[in-house]
């Protein structure tokens, strides 16, 4: 039998990493030419020649080291390390410009029908909200965990692993996020909404009590974002897509890769279970949003899962 040890020292998973790479390096070209062809250059807006330079930088030092501990001072852990972590930088980036670049293709706003399946399932988001801005431990420290645990979360998953050295484990994160974002963006772009803020007339105001991360106000800036009008930064750095919730993929993701780990799953379970909780009111999102983003971050834990275990 193979302890987990040699496991993790064992050969790569080819098929797992393929895949990650293989979807990677393809998201990264689609959204190269895609916003190339768009009537807006939302990689000039958001990232600009800086941060295209970092991210390449960054990927090239990642390439760098997969090659040196490949083949120069063979180390398999590192060099496995340094190959999964490889799609990581320009992957995040592309998504994120993904995202703009979907709500372009005008699909029709389903905020009507998102509102509609909360009621169904019995929930009152007006009056969760509500009780949540009356909550001062929420209007203080809420938008915090919403905004810092979405990715410190994967970062500490992916630190452990490497601590542990379990390469497996790793390259099963690694392969998590990048399949798990691309759903996420696929599905908001082709199904979007517009302000759950806006559908229950939630006033600005009231969204600056809650101190929550988006206001009625972005149903506007939403509305320029399909039409490819330039909008502030301000207003578009949280993201555009709603269904399905990425914080909830990413929340499910850290109790998925920290029950094998008692000691991790108490580090992991108490933000991450907060971090959803919020969501609703200061992520500005429908409850069907979380229950989307769980199918999501289920489904992609069964593909990796299968993947990985299809080159073991």
């Amino acid at each position: 039998m193979i302890t987990p040890v040699e496991h993790s020292f064992g050969p790569a998973q080819p098929r797992l990493l393929r895949v990650i790479l293989v979807l990677a390096i393809s998201t990264v070209f689609i959204t190269i030419i895609w916003n190339h062809y768009f009537r807006f250059d939302w990689i000039g807006q958001l990232l600009g020649r800086v941060g295209v330079i970092a991210i390449g930088i960054v990927s090239l030092v990642f390439i760098a080291l997969a090659m040196i501990y490949r083949f120069s001072r063979p180390d398999p852990l590192i060099a496995r390390a340094a190959t999964a972590c490889l799609a990581i930088p320009a992957y995040a980036a592309a998504l994120n410009i993904l995202t703009f670049l979907g709500a372009g293709l005008q699909f029709p706003l389903l905020d009507a029908e998102f509102a509609a399946m909360d009621r169904a399932l019995g929930l009152d988001w007006p009056g969760f909200a509500r009780w949540c801005a009356e909550q001062p431990l929420i209007t203080t420290y809420g938008l915090k965990i919403y905004s810092l645990w979405f990715f410190l979360a994967p970062l500490i998953l992916i630190i452990h692993a490497m601590a542990r050295k379990d390469m497996a484990r790793l390259e099963r994160i690694v392969g998590f996020v990048v399949i798990s974002g691309l759903f996420t963006v696929v599905i908001g772009s082709v199904l979007p909404a517009s302000s759950v803020f806006e559908y229950h007339g939630i006033s600005d105001e009231f969204a600056r009590r809650l101190n929550s991360a988006v206001d009625a106000n972005y149903a506007k800036v939403y509305a320029a974002m399909r039409g490819a009008t330039p909008v502030s930064l301000n207003d578009v750095m949280h993201g555009t897509v709603t269904f399905p919730s990425h914080h909830a993929v990413i929340g499910v993701m850290a109790i998925l890769y920290s029950l094998h780990s008692p000691r991790l799953a108490m580090v992991m379970l108490p933000p991450s279970l907060a971090m959803l909780f919020v969501t609703p009111a200061l992520g500005g999102h429908y409850f069907i949003d979380l229950v989307g983003g769980a199918v999501v971050a289920l489904v992609s834990w069964w593909i990796v899962n299968r993947l990985a275990a299809s080159s073991e």
